[in-house]
């Protein structure tokens, strides 16, 4: 799929949904990289866009189907000015992300999985 399809295809469905999984195939893509827009977070693997998501429940999904990179996530400077890209707050997108990582850190323990993050 094409930058532009893409984006016309987050821009539309973000107005509805909570999270797009532009990933499909089951295998585990690590994530390592998160920009703001639309009121949430896109995650990228390898410069490949994965999902866009909007709760925490989402993140931590997502998390839990594709994992997470070993050396960790970086992010766009869109993180730190969220409120230009949907939030309500400039905190709110990385509150976003901490909370579906906690989710995730929280759902491991239960399950005794041992994933690391870093």
């Amino acid at each position: 799929m094409n930058k532009n399809k893409i984006k016309r295809l987050l821009e539309k469905r973000t107005q509805q949904s909570t999270f797009i999984m532009f990933e499909h195939n089951g295998k585990k893509a690590p994530i390592d990289y998160m920009v703001a827009e639309h009121g949430g977070i896109s995650f990228f693997s390898n410069e490949k866009l994965i999902a866009w998501a909007k709760t925490p429940d989402m993140v931590a999904y997502l998390f839990r189907k594709k994992g997470l990179h070993p050396k960790g996530i970086k992010y766009s400077s869109s993180i730190n000015f969220a409120s230009e890209y949907g939030f309500k707050n400039d905190q709110d997108a990385i509150a976003l992300f901490d909370k579906g990582l906690l989710k995730h850190e929280k759902e491991n323990a239960r399950l005794n999985v041992f994933n690391p993050v870093i």
